[in-house]
């Protein structure tokens, strides 16, 4: 299952001092050559108005202007990268408060800090992992035959292994880019992980051991989530060659947690930020979207852009906030609790990408879909996806 990691701890667990971290100081996050709203023009005319100084918005302005169309990233925090923020530490060192980690079949991500010239190194994965269960601390080695999976019963392992297995061939009916046409899926999202471990994971052990990932990828417990969820997370963990497994979301070595950004992950969105100079507007968080003829006006605090097109790059819960006229479609402004993917019974994973790698229209983390497509050219919120 897992080579490597230690499972029952996880980095997660420890997120919760991250507001402890925050007080050492986040990265200097304003891009070289980035305007603010506040020096900004108070109005331009461009191709494409984006809305959202994260990955996908980012990506999506450096392809525009690559294709030769004029584009303003609006973003409303005084720095880039969203979901992806470096916290710096007392010793000069970085953390993330964010994404952190990259593995294989994260191609996209790897090849975008490549271009910018952001280097990786290996996540530290030696010596033994602690096995914390029935009030029992059991250390135990992760370069044997099972690597970092906890040392339980072997009719547990027979029968996690056989669950693993099942979950891995489900995972591969569902389109990464539409979970929802999978043809089960109607059946996999009327029930929580939870009922379908039941009835699957029949050994407390096998029980135990899927608990334990389950809350280490997703920062949930298994009856937060549908089972529609778990299967597309697993199959976004892979790309167009290799079909995604639940063990590639839970290893270091081979896999999701092997690679950390030298630097801390959110260089990457920096660099890229002043790649597109004062295109990029600090500090202007969009208020309206109107339709005006042919054309939107984009209205932001200190900045009014009027555009063909707009790209709107942020968390659906975010996207709701914006007023937009004409309306759009109910769904299409639901926050994800009204919204059926994700589920409305269950809570979907937190903002920040269980695996930890960075999130993007084309810098895909380790747990989110390499494949699916970029944001849409439409003033409406991207289709609610667990970023």
């Amino acid at each position: 299952m897992a080579r490597g990691r230690q499972l029952p701890l996880s980095r997660r667990s420890l997120l919760g001092g991250t507001a402890a971290l925050a007080g050492a100081g986040t990265l200097a996050a304003t891009a070289t050559g980035t305007a603010s709203a506040a020096t900004a023009a108070a109005s331009r005319t461009v191709d494409v108005v984006i809305v959202g100084g994260g990955l996908a918005g980012l990506t999506a302005a450096r392809d525009l202007v690559a294709a030769g169309r004029t584009v303003a990233v609006l973003e409303a925090r005084g720095r880039v990268g969203g979901r992806v923020l470096g916290l710096a530490l007392p010793n000069g060192g970085v953390t993330e408060g964010g994404g952190e980690f990259i593995g294989p079949t994260q191609d996209r991500i790897k090849a975008l800090a490549d271009s910018l010239g952001v280097a990786t190194f290996a996540t530290y994965n030696t010596g033994k992992n602690l096995l914390y269960k029935d009030g029992r601390k059991t250390a135990y080695a992760t370069d044997g035959l099972l690597g970092s999976v906890p040392p339980v019963d072997a009719a547990g392992l027979a029968n996690a292994a056989i669950v693993q297995a099942s979950l891995d061939d489900m995972a591969k009916q569902v389109p990464v880019d539409a979970p929802w046409t999978a043809a089960k899926a109607a059946e996999w999202d009327r029930q929580t992980f939870e009922s379908w471990l039941r009835a699957n994971a029949v050994i407390p052990s096998a029980k135990f051991l899927l608990d334990v990932a389950c809350t280490s990828i997703f920062s949930a417990e298994p009856r937060e989530l549908s089972l529609l969820f778990v299967l597309f997370y697993i199959a976004a963990a892979g790309n167009e060659q290799t079909p995604g497994t639940l063990e590639r979301l839970t290893e270091t070595a081979n896999g999701a947690q092997e690679l950390r950004f030298v630097g801390g992950s959110q260089l990457v969105p920096i660099k890229l930020a002043a790649t597109l100079g004062d295109r990029v507007v600090l500090n202007a968080p969009v208020r309206t979207i109107t339709r005006s003829g042919s054309s939107y006006v984009v209205t932001a605090d200190g900045v009014t852009v009027t555009a063909e097109r707009v790209v709107v790059a942020v968390p659906p819960p975010l996207a709701a906030r914006i007023s937009y006229d004409p309306l759009l479609p109910a769904a299409a402004t639901s926050s994800p609790s009204a919204c059926r993917w994700p589920p409305s019974a269950r809570r979907s994973p937190s903002t920040t990408p269980p695996s930890g790698g960075p999130t993007a229209s084309t810098a895909r983390s380790s747990a989110t879909p390499e494949r699916s497509a970029p944001p849409s050219t439409t003033p409406r919120p991207t289709p609610p996806t667990a970023r």
